[in-house]
């Protein structure tokens, strides 16, 4: 059942990926900033932390919420299909 959804893109893979590539990003942009700091940019290096991360938060959030109404909307359409 679980390979069928999965090749009917019933079920995605897409949201577990999201994770992932949110925490390497994270380190990525915090790593940036850092290193921004180190080169006498420091208000800039803390405005890269800051709303660097939080917009790439904001982005990761965003398509995770999309995803999550595609898995409603597919729960839905198998209750209705069931009765």
């Amino acid at each position: 059942m679980y390979m069928n959804d999965f090749l009917e893109f019933k079920k995605l893979i897409t949201s577990p990926l999201i994770k992932i590539l949110y925490i390497l990003n994270v380190i990525i942009i915090t790593l940036s900033g850092i290193g921004l700091m180190f080169t006498d940019e420091i208000l800039l290096g803390l405005a890269v932390i800051i709303f660097g991360n939080l917009w790439w938060r904001l982005m990761c959030e965003f398509v995770i919420v999309i995803f999550r109404i595609h898995d409603t909307l597919v729960d839905i359409s198998s209750s209705k299909s069931k009765k």
